[in-house]
């Protein structure tokens, strides 16, 4: 003897409601990641902006960039962040903004330096870290 019991089971809706706000520097951004080993969020946003998470503390001038997009957690406290106007990708500590290394990329300027370095990419398992220009078929 065989049974079948199909039986539909409402899924509950999940509620969505804002919990707290935080005044933030009101100027636009690009990309933003969070550190979840730091509790931090990053903002590339001419330069970078930092919000603690636990305690909601917004540090506007973690570092100081010309026009930054791609922002990448790298670990170890590590951050990295594309800056298309220098056209370079800048390593700093994520806590206290300290510039560790700035790499020079390719001199690729499609349209006037608007996006002549985007995106960074990491691929987790071996730390590669890819430049992604803002044209397609190009990486820096």
């Amino acid at each position: 003897m065989l049974l079948s019991t199909n039986i539909a089971v409402a899924q509950a809706r999940p509620t969505y409601s804002v919990t707290a706000q935080i005044a933030g520097s009101g100027g636009s951004w690009d990309y933003a990641t969070i550190d979840e080993d730091a509790g931090r969020l990053y903002l590339a946003q001419r330069g970078v902006t930092a919000l603690d998470l636990k305690t909601g503390r917004l540090n506007t001038g973690l570092l100081a960039a010309g026009v930054t997009h791609g922002v990448a957690v790298l670990g170890d406290g590590k951050v990295a962040v594309a800056d298309s106007k220098s056209e370079s990708v800048k390593i700093f500590e994520g806590v206290s903004g300290k510039i560790l290394a700035d790499i020079s990329t390719a001199q690729y300027d499609p349209i006037g330096g608007s996006h002549t370095l985007d995106a960074l990419v990491v691929e987790p398992k071996t730390g590669l870290m890819v430049a992604v220009n803002g044209e397609p078929g190009s990486c820096s």
